[in-house]
């Protein structure tokens, strides 16, 4: 009888220490983080028709709900207002019309992207998020020219597939002239 079979005389705890050594020796465990510098991670998402991606470093939290918004007298059209965000309230920016696209619809799809920057949250509202992207930093390129509003806010661009995925900037954001004049 080979020794990976289980014979009848094996007791429940025999069995399970069998599986655990096999387990052991044919598998090759979990990353242990010494590669992640190799590596990019981020989200990709959707503004104006376009695939972003921005860094996981960036985004503390995706909220697949829209919460009610309460608008702010006196802000820009694009200052969406402010949400309820566990007891706190959270600056909601329309990252879209912020760029001068139309106002965003608020639907299913919709998500809020919460960014922490110097101690100070704030939720930029997307069209939706794809999901999470990992590839080599290897593959970072400069993006090729895209639509003018977003083109200051994009720091370079990774190929996936052989599509390009331009990564926007939330420091870049932070720095933008408008994101910081938001009374009209």
């Amino acid at each position: 009888m080979a020794a990976t079979t289980a014979s009848q005389a094996d007791t429940p705890l025999q069995l399970l220490a069998r599986l655990e050594a096999r387990s052991h020796n044919e598998t090759k465990g979990l990353p242990d983080g010494r590669d992640s510098s190799l590596y990019w991670e981020g989200f990709a998402f959707q503004v104006a028709g376009q695939q972003l991606l921005a860094s996981m470093d960036e985004i503390s939290e995706i909220l697949i709900q829209v919460p009610p918004v309460t608008r702010v007298p006196g802000a820009k059209p694009w200052v969406r207002g402010v949400v309820n965000f566990r007891g706190n309230l959270l600056p909601l920016m329309d990252l879209q019309q912020l760029m001068g696209g139309k106002p965003l619809g608020i639907d299913r799809h919709t998500r809020i992207l919460v960014v922490n920057r110097e101690g100070v949250s704030s939720g930029l509202l997307v069209a939706g998020v794809a999901g999470r992207k990992r590839f080599p930093r290897s593959e970072l390129a400069a993006a090729e020219i895209l639509d003018p509003g977003l083109a200051p806010l994009i720091e370079g661009a990774a190929w996936i597939d052989g599509e390009q995925w331009p990564i926007f900037s939330l420091a870049r954001l932070h720095a933008y002239p408008d994101y910081h004049s938001a009374a009209r």
